[in-house]
């Protein structure tokens, strides 16, 4: 081994044999660099570390843009279909509202407008048969026909208690200190009545309205008692059946049909008065022997179940009376 004296002989040796360094620099500057670097050190510059984002990174990102942008665009669709749900439930609504104002005025105009406004019997079954009778409202005054319906196989055993039935029924309908009633016990089917016109008598008891028959001249005729049904002669509770604007032409047709033609400007109207007015024309022309009434030039085609172009028959009685009620 060699000894460590030896071992420094030879690094002695190495550097005397190294290459000579020499440098041209002033030593005092040289000194001077070297204390101002080791008394004032340099600061490294810290590089700028730039966050690259990673592609997946990214690529979530615009997966929740895509996402918060369907969801807005579901929730404007909800919003469109909240708004036309509200805007339909709003129609609904005013419809609703609207068909209970029909309501309401539909039930006005009941209360306005008896609900009696069929006056006349039009037809009877087989099985039925028809039994007349007068009730006098006032002392002196015209008697009120009435007429009503039975089984024709109801006897006359059972007129008494048809009689209490009608009595009731109508005492509650006039004075009852001048009431007077008259059945014909035994009699049913058709009657005769004398030619006459008809007024509407309106009971001061209730609303129940009844065909009154007008007295008329001797040697009267259809026409005249037309323009009598517009008169009332200021008796009490009576009221015309044909309004005074209300003229016709009268022709004798075929079939013992007799034709109106309205002459005036006067409207028909689909209601309940002028309904009462046909039915008052009606039972009018059968106490003049027609079997049929035609009307035309006429504003409307139809009042009620009654077709005005088209011959109309006339009905069977005045003033029903439903002993079932």
């Amino acid at each position: 081994m060699v000894s460590s004296d030896q071992h420094e002989e030879n690094i002695k040796e190495s550097l005397k044999n190294m290459p000579e360094i020499a440098s041209n620099s002033d030593k005092a500057e040289m000194y001077h660099r070297i204390s101002s670097r080791v008394n004032h050190p340099t600061k490294k510059k810290r590089k700028k570390r730039f966050v690259l984002i990673p592609t997946v990174s990214l690529s979530f990102i615009l997966l929740i843009f895509v996402v918060i942008a369907n969801l807005q665009g579901q929730s404007f669709g909800d919003y469109s279909r909240s708004e036309n749900s509200y805007d339909k439930a709003v129609s609904q609504e005013d419809a609703l509202q609207n068909e209970a104002k029909s309501s309401s005025e539909s039930l006005l105009k009941r209360v306005e407008e008896p609900t009696n406004s069929n006056l006349v019997i039009e037809q009877i079954k087989d099985y039925e048969r028809l039994v007349h009778g007068n009730v006098q409202a006032k002392k002196g005054e015209l008697l009120i026909p009435f007429s009503y319906v039975i089984p024709v196989d109801q006897t006359d055993v059972f007129y008494n208690e048809q009689r209490r039935v009608i009595e009731k029924k109508l005492s509650g309908m006039f004075d009852s200190n001048h009431f007077k009633i008259d059945i014909p016990l035994g009699k049913s089917g058709e009657v005769m009545v004398d030619s006459t016109g008809y007024n509407i008598y309106q009971s001061p008891i209730n609303t129940k309205e009844f065909l009154l028959p007008v007295s008329l001249g001797q040697n009267s005729n259809f026409k005249d008692a037309l323009e009598k049904m517009k008169k009332t002669n200021d008796r009490p509770n009576v009221v015309p059946a044909i309004p005074d604007n209300v003229s016709f032409s009268l022709t004798q047709l075929e079939d013992n049909v007799i034709q109106l033609e309205l002459t005036s400007n006067a409207e028909f109207i689909d209601n309940a008065q002028y309904k009462k007015m046909i039915q008052a024309i009606l039972m009018s022309a059968k106490s003049f022997g027609y079997d049929a009434v035609k009307f035309t030039n006429t504003t409307i085609n139809q009042i009620g179940p009654y077709q005005l172009n088209n011959p109309i028959n006339v009905p069977l009685a005045v003033n029903p009376i439903d002993l079932q009620r």
